[in-house]
């Protein structure tokens, strides 16, 4: 799995503070200005308020085009290949890779079975609209007892390789439906800007960077546990952490259309312009 990045990342304008919200670990761009915020819907999502959801139509293709390698079928070998593609925002499969492989033609045979299929995916959505969306699924290679050579596609609920449960504390890194700051993206870059201060002596330094903060959205919607995974200053850091920890009530993740826990990170950019 990959890491649970959100699809944000802010930089601050306050003064000589450039003012721009760059999508660093999934991919979406945006420009503030003093008129508009512009996201950038060229680039590619990890992780998004909807994540992409397989069709049937797309399975049964998938099923009528995969083959049992007969290198594979001599060898008895068996095996699941997990696969990361993108899901396009038209639903469309591109950029396929082996994730983890188990032998080079079942690998190939995953590889090429889910390029030449032509049904679409249910796209991801984020702010309302589909988005370009990278994740994951399984193909089970495997005889069955009566001998015959198989290959089904994993169960994405059941699957730990394409889907992720709670842990011990039940807390979720990855749902069917992420959470969404309360009024989707504009809300969320408002709120920063308008709540952010660049530290004083950060930028009498030029500090700038990325501050990476890690938090839970609880099932009621609200946050807790901020702290700082990663960042280049501890003033940034608490700076970014105390923005998050007065944020109000996100719109939960669900889980079977249930509200759940789940384990977020947010990127917030702090950049000097000229």
């Amino acid at each position: 799995m990959t890491n649970p990045f959100s699809p944000f990342g802010i930089m601050l304008r306050r003064g000589v503070a450039a003012a721009l919200c760059t999508m660093l670990c999934a991919g979406l761009n945006a420009c503030r200005t003093s008129e508009t915020i512009t996201p950038d819907s060229s680039l590619v999502f990890e992780r998004v308020a909807q994540m992409p959801q397989l069709t049937d139509a797309f399975g049964k293709q998938l099923m009528q085009t995969v083959r049992y390698p007969q290198s594979a079928r001599t060898d008895r070998a068996e095996g699941k290949v997990t696969l990361g593609f993108t899901v396009t925002g038209t639903g469309r499969i591109t950029d396929v890779k082996v994730v983890k492989g188990v032998r080079d033609d079942l690998d190939q045979e995953a590889v090429r079975a889910f390029e030449a299929v032509e049904q679409a995916w249910q796209p991801g959505m984020h702010g309302g609209k589909p988005q370009d969306v990278r994740t994951t699924a399984s193909l089970l290679f495997f005889f069955s007892p009566e001998g015959k050579a198989t290959v089904a596609l994993a169960d994405r609920e059941n699957d730990p390789d394409a889907n992720s449960g709670p842990d011990a504390d039940g807390v979720y890194t990855e749902v069917e439906q992420m959470p969404d700051f309360a009024g989707g993206f504009p809300a969320l870059v408002n709120y920063l800007s308008e709540n952010l201060k660049y530290p004083a002596e950060a930028r009498h330094n030029k500090v700038t960077g990325t501050v990476f903060v890690g938090f839970i959205v609880r099932a009621d919607g609200s946050v807790e546990g901020a702290k700082v995974l990663r960042g280049p200053d501890a003033s940034l850091g608490a700076e970014a952490v105390r923005v998050v920890q007065t944020m109000p009530k996100w719109v939960p993740g669900q889980e079977k259309g249930q509200p759940v826990p789940v384990k977020y990170v947010l990127p917030i950019k702090f950049a000097l312009g000229d």
